[in-house]
């Protein structure tokens, strides 16, 4: 009979995250379907610069996407940069899994949350949120990457500028109900037969 576990404290999710993610760095995990030493050389490097509120195992989606993509038409956008970490890992997934960067749109305000953008349905969320960044430091370090396109401002009045393209991969973290209504309005229509759009998790409070 399978023995039952012993009650106690409730478990802590973030243990769940690094504790599953961290054992694939051992040789006898790997498997080609699992997290690879050249994901880990990237996700640390991108880590440990402190530009991500994203873990290892949000980072590893962007790698299964990249990889998944690397085929197709299209470009790539990012809505809700932050310090631009995440732009960097998907850009230079492209570079290490594709061969070579794609055109890459990235969208914040680099001020934070706007007090016109939040509504009854943001009720987490507050103006000026997530404003520990700007658009010169942002620039500067995605420097490297010369396909990337750095936009400032609102994205729902930078969307209607943009020019028309097709897009395999776009990443939404905007953790606002309009603009993230607005970008599914906008990219939606123009992903290719396979892209993949990713919604980033509210994060309350």
């Amino acid at each position: 009979e399978k023995k039952k576990r012993k009650a106690g404290p409730p478990r802590d999710p973030e243990l769940w995250i690094h504790r599953s993610m961290e054992k694939y760095r051992k040789t006898w995990h790997a498997h080609r379907y699992r997290p690879s030493p050249e994901f880990f050389e990237l996700a640390d490097a991108v880590v440990e610069t402190g530009r991500t509120l994203l873990g290892y195992d949000r980072l590893y989606v962007f790698w299964q996407v990249v990889q998944n993509v690397a085929k197709l038409p299209g470009v790539a956008a990012e809505i809700g940069t932050y310090q631009g970490g995440s732009a960097y890992f998907i850009a230079a997934s492209f570079v290490g899994l594709a061969g070579a960067e794609v055109p890459f749109h990235v969208f914040d305000t680099f001020e934070g949350h706007p007090a016109s953008a939040i509504s009854e349905q943001d009720e987490f969320q507050t103006a000026g949120k997530f404003a520990k960044t700007s658009y010169d430091d942002v620039s500067a370090y995605l420097s490297p990457f010369k396909e990337i396109r750095l936009y400032k401002g609102d994205v729902r009045t930078s969307m209607p500028g943009l020019a028309e393209a097709s897009y395999r991969f776009v990443h939404v973290d905007t953790d606002l109900y309009g603009p993230t209504k607005a970008c599914l309005e906008y990219f939606a229509p123009r992903m290719v037969p396979g892209g993949v759009f990713v919604r980033g998790v509210s994060r309350r409070g």
